[in-house]
């Protein structure tokens, strides 16, 4: 629309049904069901392609997983114009370097982090903690292994909720909305 086209594939989000081996595929026009090998491809495939995977934060009943960039995205790119990283939600990782072992080449600043978080200084390479959505964009295309995720301080992080349900009831709570023992709002 501002006359930069994305350059990712954008057909390329996934959601999940309790049923076995149910696993739809969401084109822009509308989805279609794939076997579970082709969800697998679609993963590997936006992965190598630098896309950021998405979901609920959420130990259990998943019903998504978009591959996203900062340029197609909403959220993700709200997350970056805006310097606001944990809009989404807050990852409990954060991308390290080891300096022994990096190269300088580039390849996490220039070409997969999304969110700007990898800087350069003098030839030596770092992250912004409070950029890095801890992702892992970086860590799998790091031609040294000298990326990896860590855990964030403790006081940091968040623990996710069981289900959907639970994190939508906790979500609800703090915005002051009641909800009945139904479960409905």
């Amino acid at each position: 629309m501002e006359g930069n086209p994305c350059r990712h594939t954008i057909e390329n989000c996934l959601s999940f049904s309790q049923e076995k081996d149910a696993y739809d595929h969401l084109p822009l026009q509308r989805g279609k069901i794939i076997s579970k090998e082709q969800a697998l491809k679609i993963l590997v495939e936006a992965e190598e392609e630098g896309l950021v995977h998405c979901t609920y934060n959420v130990l259990s009943g998943q019903t998504f997983i978009c591959n996203c960039c900062p340029c197609s995205c909403a959220l993700l790119r709200g997350v970056k114009q805006f310097k606001a990283p944990f809009i989404l939600a807050k990852s409990n990782f954060v991308a390290m370097i080891d300096q022994e072992s990096c190269e300088s080449c580039g390849i996490c600043k220039d070409e997969r982090c999304p969110m700007g978080a990898v800087i350069e200084k003098s030839g030596v390479y770092s992250i912004q903690d409070e950029r890095c959505i801890g992702c892992g964009v970086c860590v799998v295309s790091c031609p040294t292994d000298s990326m990896t995720l860590i855990s964030r301080k403790a006081f940091e992080q968040n623990k996710p909720s069981a289900t959907l349900f639970k994190w939508q009831y906790e979500r609800a709570a703090k915005r002051g909305i009641g909800i009945k023992s139904s479960g409905e709002i």
